[in-house]
């Protein structure tokens, strides 16, 4: 391997066509060695030791081509194999291997293209623990906070930093009386904390925390899902109001098109209906004869 020798990209398709594109617009001398396994495509409907095969068979076929670098352009594939190739080829054979999801790669490819990225956690050591080091730069890089209330220290220590300090200006007066009598006049200014990280532990999961980039932080009540005009879609026993008695079967569309459920596998309509029916015909009282009428 010399460092003439072409980057090896490879996706489960065309799609990675896109990276491939953005590394040219980076590297424009480099030559880039692609493979889209048509063959075999979409790698998200199979489970992760099938994918994991394709991944490692075609990785393999790339450094025998004396590749300088591997570029997995498929998240399924970064999902199931990351690990495995970056200790197959980076660790023992010093080809680095590199995802669509790490910040560099994320820079050539979204930030061209428009493309918004959201990144939804439990905790930011998460992050850490993924990322190491790079994590602070992908939390750098997001222009809007939604923190929806947490326990995790680290995480309300980041968020009470996030929000900053308020800037706190003390005026201090001092006279004395007597046969030298003097006056003195003091200015000081302090920052304190807008609130801090036992605060946020201790915050109210009612409440959510806002952080846009050059505007103010903003602390709100959460929306109520319940209340949302397509909360009725969600397919879950607790939801009274469900259309569906299924959920949407992602693998059946795939195979059979917008073929609709038949009225023994879905009730729709007549399902919630009934449910709503049964519900009134329960209840006693003057509610139970008012919801009847």
């Amino acid at each position: 391997m010399t460092n003439e020798a072409a980057i090896g990209i490879f996706d489960s398709g065309v799609g990675g066509l896109t990276v491939a594109r953005a590394v040219l617009n980076v590297l424009p001398r480099e030559e880039i060695r692609y493979v889209g396994d048509t063959a075999h495509t979409p790698y998200g409907e199979k489970d992760l030791e099938t994918v994991r095969g394709y991944s490692l068979s075609i990785m393999d076929s790339l450094v025998e081509s004396g590749v300088k670098m591997l570029v997995i352009a498929c998240n399924t594939a970064s999902c199931a194999v990351l690990d495995q190739a970056r200790t197959r080829y980076q660790e023992e054979q010093g080809i680095p291997v590199v995802e669509v999801v790490q910040p560099a790669v994320e820079h050539a490819v979204t930030r061209s293209r428009n493309i918004g990225i959201t990144i939804i956690l439990q905790s930011m050591s998460q992050l850490e623990s993924k990322y190491d080091k790079k994590a602070q730069t992908i939390i750098d890089c997001c222009d809007s906070t939604l923190f929806l209330g947490g326990k995790s220290n680290s995480t309300n220590k980041e968020i009470a930093e996030m929000i900053g300090k308020q800037t706190i200006h003390q005026m201090t007066y001092n006279e004395s009386t007597g046969q030298s009598s003097s006056a003195s006049k003091n200015l000081q200014i302090q920052g304190r904390d807008l609130i801090d990280a036992a605060e946020i532990g201790k915050m109210s999961r009612l409440k959510a925390i806002l952080l846009i980039a050059g505007t103010n932080p903003l602390m709100d009540d959460k929306y109520d899902p319940h209340a949302h005009k397509r909360y009725r879609y969600i397919v879950d026993k607790r939801n009274w109001k469900r259309l569906h008695k299924n959920s949407f079967d992602f693998e059946r569309y795939l195979k059979n098109g917008c073929e609709p459920y038949t009225p023994d596998e879905d009730m729709g309509a007549e399902f919630t209906a009934w449910k709503w029916a049964a519900w009134k015909k329960s209840r006693k009282g003057l509610l139970g004869i008012l919801l009847n009428r």
